[in-house]
């Protein structure tokens, strides 16, 4: 069968989906690796990605969650290559490429200082630690789906997220205002 053939059994995304899927994609990039200048390369790379693997989608779960997966593992597949911890090159200057917020000026301020700051603490620890910790308090993923989106099983992921989550705490020491404000976030998981 030629490669063609298997591209015609696969139904074109309509934009609405498209937009669905790239919003995805570039929401877990940007979470996992923070603000970066080459965060659109990246995101092309997992996009193209999910081109390819697109005609294996069986179905299961949501379209933006399949390309969220693989989104999540080109970004772990990026960070495994770096041989040292991802510094924060970029400040918050480009306000674009940050998340809305609905606040006012000084609490959008302060809100974008502190994802700067967190930023640069998950920066500082190992990138499998950050990618549990991300994937499970940020993206709100079940731990056996995180052990199946990076290849462990489910205690190492725990234990990931243990380590991280205690890695996270020692930094959060030398930053007390960054440290009570994740301890309010991080009450519920």
């Amino acid at each position: 069968m030629s490669q063609g053939a298997d591209q015609e059994k696969v139904p074109p995304l309509d934009e609405r989906e498209l937009t669905a899927v790239y919003g995805r994609v570039r929401g877990t990039v940007f979470r996992l690796l923070g603000y970066r200048d080459d965060l659109e390369d990246i995101v092309q790379v997992a996009m193209e990605a999910f081109i390819k693997a697109r005609r294996t989608y069986r179905g299961e779960g949501s379209i933006e969650g399949f390309a969220g997966a693989i989104a999540a593992n080109v970004a772990r597949t990026w960070l495994r290559k770096q041989r040292r911890g991802i510094l924060l090159r970029e400040t918050v200057a480009e306000r674009e490429n940050w998340p809305p917020i609905e606040d006012g000026p000084a609490e959008e301020v302060e809100r974008i200082d502190k994802l700067r700051r967190l930023m640069e603490m998950l920066d500082r620890i190992k990138a499998e630690y950050r990618i549990a910790c991300v994937l499970y308090y940020i993206e709100n993923k079940p731990v056996p789906e995180i052990a199946a989106m990076v290849g462990a099983s489910e205690n190492a992921v725990r234990l990931r997220i243990l380590r991280g989550r205690r890695a996270l705490r020692k930094h959060a020491r030398k930053d007390p205002v960054l440290g009570e404000w994740l301890s309010s976030l991080g009450g519920t998981r």
